[in-house]
């Protein structure tokens, strides 16, 4: 995930270098917390909620990578839709780590059972609304991720503003195909004497890419990431190789 030249350069000239930097910070997150083999020696019921909890955790952050990889692409590309959309699941993943991390919190604490744990895990790693899927598991409700985040803010910050969800329902507008979804594809000409349909020669300003939100969630990503697994040592795996 590199920012090309000529954003990079906007971007600073714009008094923006920081987003320049927290582009590049991606990068380096991500090669510190990537684990190519996870092995189990031995096998018992911590240990397999230790296993699963590690492949979880592990696979919602290549989702991480994936998504900010294909934000810097539209970023690059002059694509601010593309990169808007992918904000958009951004939150909605960054919210199942959250709603994970809550609910981690709670089984440390013990005040929620080892079988109910098991039951959180399943429905965030195996939870499907496919038809296809012979006794699916019910997933959560998308919005009950995206609080999960606020609940983790309200933590840290003691404010009860639910920010997270006022800008995943900005995003959220943008993404559908309705009024804020149209607005790019088309421009009003002031004295209303024509309207004027977007092509390839248009370049769409910073402001359409909504950097503020991706700075502010990639942030909160790596606070709960990090918060996660500063209690490595609880959880009971035995060997990871990078």
């Amino acid at each position: 995930m590199e920012l090309n030249d000529s954003i990079k350069s906007q971007l600073i000239e714009s008094g923006q270098k920081i987003n320049v930097e927290v582009i590049e910070s991606l990068n380096q997150f991500y090669k510190n917390h990537y684990i190519r083999t996870l092995e189990i020696q031995k096998y018992d019921s911590r240990n397999l909620i230790g296993k699963n909890i590690i492949v979880f955790v592990q696979n919602n952050l290549f989702r991480f990578k994936s998504i900010v990889e294909g934000y810097v692409i539209g970023l690059n590309n002059n694509n601010p839709l593309c990169s808007v959309i992918l904000l958009r699941t951004l939150y909605e993943t960054t919210g199942a780590l959250a709603f994970f991390h809550k609910k981690y919190e709670q089984y440390k604490g013990n005040s929620l059972p080892e079988e109910e744990f098991k039951i959180v895990l399943n429905k965030l790693f195996l939870g499907s609304k496919s038809q296809e899927v012979e006794n699916a598991i019910e997933p959560y409700n998308v919005m009950k991720l995206i609080d999960a985040t606020d609940y983790f803010l309200k933590k840290i910050t003691g404010s009860n503003e639910k920010r997270f969800r006022l800008g995943y329902d900005r995003l959220s507008e943008i993404s559908h195909p309705n009024n804020y979804g149209y607005f790019l594809g088309s421009e009003i000409k002031q004295d209303l004497s024509a309207v004027h349909f977007t092509d390839e020669t248009k370049l769409f300003p910073l402001k359409y890419y909504y950097f503020e939100y991706f700075a502010l969630i990639t942030e909160i990503y790596k606070m709960i990431y990090k918060d996660i697994i500063k209690h490595r040592e609880d959880l009971p795996y035995i060997v990871l190789k990078r």
